[in-house]
């Protein structure tokens, strides 16, 4: 009976009301959002990339002072002028040198210096042996193809838009050289590392480090870098 006397009542309630909803209720289909854990690692990987960039160019603003060199990332350029820089670092810094490409009002010029530390330095681990070691510095001749085609070769190698190791997992390899570039251009200051790329055959980003290396090489006959002189063994 009670049963009866409740359908009714219902059919008559859902026809009066024509089943729908009061005009000024929203109703929401969308889940609600919520991190993923890939968000979260992005997250975790965006702070850890940006905290490699601040060390890096900390770092190399320190071994800039070392090598008596300008801090490229503050110095004031003119609007055309270019500088390029490449960092080797040997393993346990016994012989460490920059290969520096610029161009300064119209004129091009490159050079490399070289920082050598005594072995009997580096055997006995004492304290600021960086102070102690003796640095040189050589005048390059013109490179092979000359100033403009150098230039085209580097641009054409990614030299100025090559991301970070550490972005595409060029990790650290143990007791092998690590090489740094920095890049003026335009007033565009860039700073980047890769640690050992000849050993990432497989990441393509590795391999145009092995190329930038090579060119450098190649148009000033230059063995400190020859990748055949710091491959691993």
């Amino acid at each position: 009976m009670l049963k009866r006397l409740f359908l009714p009542f219902v059919f008559f309630f859902l026809v009066c009301c024509d089943g729908s909803l009061p005009q000024n209720v929203e109703v929401s289909t969308s889940p609600i959002s919520t991190p993923t854990l890939t968000e979260f690692e992005r997250i975790k990987k965006d702070k850890y990339l940006e905290e490699v960039k601040k060390d890096t160019e900390k770092s190399i603003k320190e071994e800039s002072k070392l090598f008596s060199l300008s801090n490229l990332h503050k110095e004031e350029f003119l609007f055309k002028d270019i500088e390029m820089r490449l960092w080797k670092f040997s393993a346990f810094g016994e012989r460490d040198v920059v290969f520096i490409l610029s161009k300064k009002k119209e004129v091009w010029s490159a050079k490399i210096v070289q920082r050598i530390i005594d072995q009997k330095n580096i055997d006995s681990n004492i304290p600021n042996k960086i102070r102690s070691a003796k640095y040189f510095q050589t005048k390059l001749e013109n490179p092979k193809s000359g100033w403009d085609r150098l230039l085209q070769k580097l641009i054409d190698s990614k030299i100025l838009i090559l991301p970070d190791g550490s972005e595409v997992d060029v990790d650290p390899v143990p007791d092998g050289w690590s090489f740094v570039i920095e890049t003026k251009v335009n007033n565009n200051y860039r700073v980047y590392t890769y640690f050992g790329p000849e050993v990432f055959e497989e990441i393509k980003e590795a391999k145009q480090m092995v190329k930038i290396i090579s060119i450098i090489s190649e148009e000033f006959k230059l063995d400190d870098f020859d990748s055949n002189n710091f491959m691993l063994p």
